[in-house]
């Protein structure tokens, strides 16, 4: 399977949101990390076909989605980032109306709902009204909704949000599972949350990819650029005037700091080399 994104652009007024946006991916998770307004939720929206590009295409496995129309929407799940609901339907009424929305046949919803609500915890929050849940909780039930068709190709967008540290860990461990026979879109601005899972990751940057790479080489760019050092306070402010200051800790008298080099840069013998993690790209591409 393959998802082609070629020459997506899309304005707002005189602003470009996505400028000539192109991209593929295959089976597996394909993180789409940018800061808040970078685009990423545009480029869900396309993806999902509930926004119309001005210019480009997206080809779902060499066809045009615009052709397949209905045959590509039965085959997709998303997460919107701030999904809707009706206050007054429980969890299990939400979902069943979903499948009736999307038309999944009533004995294979049931066993989606069954599997899915249980790798998510939430057998016990079935009865309850969407209003009364929290917002962990009501993400949790959507991430349900957007997987009740069972689909090949799943965007989620900032799907993460909301949820406490268990329950990312469970999320992201269904992911995984999930990715081995899916094409995932993820968009988020949490390096943590793709750690360990993504295929491949994308970094948005004025409307284009300005870095598309698996994880690895993303971060064997910045092989022999990262170092830490324990200095004092006078020197930590020299360092932060002279480099690319990602991280100052304070170690009792003494700060640590965590830092970017340009790679013409001689290390002094205090300075201690790391290695580079997807967070410290970040930054490099998008700054503090």
């Amino acid at each position: 399977m393959t998802l082609k994104v070629a020459g997506l652009t899309k304005r707002y007024k005189e602003k470009k949101i996505l400028d000539g946006l192109t991209l593929e991916a295959d089976q597996g998770i394909c993180a789409v990390l940018a800061p808040n307004g970078a685009g990423k939720t545009t480029f869900f929206r396309i993806l999902a076909s509930v926004l119309p590009p001005d210019e480009g295409r997206i080809y779902f496995n060499g066809e045009d989605i615009d052709e397949l129309g209905g045959g590509y929407r039965r085959i997709l799940g998303y997460l919107p980032q701030n999904p809707g609901m009706y206050p007054h339907y429980t969890g299990r009424q939400f979902w069943d109306y979903i499948a009736v929305l999307k038309d999944v046949d009533t004995v294979q919803a049931e066993k989606n709902i069954e599997k899915f609500s249980s790798i998510l915890h939430l057998e016990n929050e079935l009865k309850k009204p969407l209003k009364n849940l929290s917002g962990g909780m009501f993400r949790r039930v959507s991430i349900v909704a957007a997987l009740i068709n069972d689909p090949k190709v799943l965007l989620l967008d900032e799907p993460s949000a909301g949820l406490d540290p268990k329950e990312r860990v469970r999320f992201k461990n269904m992911l995984n599972e999930l990715a081995q026979e899916r094409i995932i879109f993820l968009s988020t601005h949490i390096t943590s949350d793709i750690d360990f899972i993504s295929k491949r990751v994308i970094f948005l940057k004025n409307g284009k990819a300005a870095l598309n790479d698996t994880p690895e080489k993303l971060c064997s760019c910045l092989e022999n650029s990262v170092f830490e050092v324990v200095t004092d306070a006078k020197e930590a402010d020299n360092y932060k005037n002279n480099f690319f200051v990602v991280m100052e800790q304070q170690e009792g008298d003494a700060v640590k700091i965590r830092f970017l080099t340009n790679k013409g840069n001689m290390p002094r013998k205090e300075w201690k080399s790391v290695s580079p993690t997807l967070e410290d790209v970040y930054l490099s591409v998008y700054g503090l």
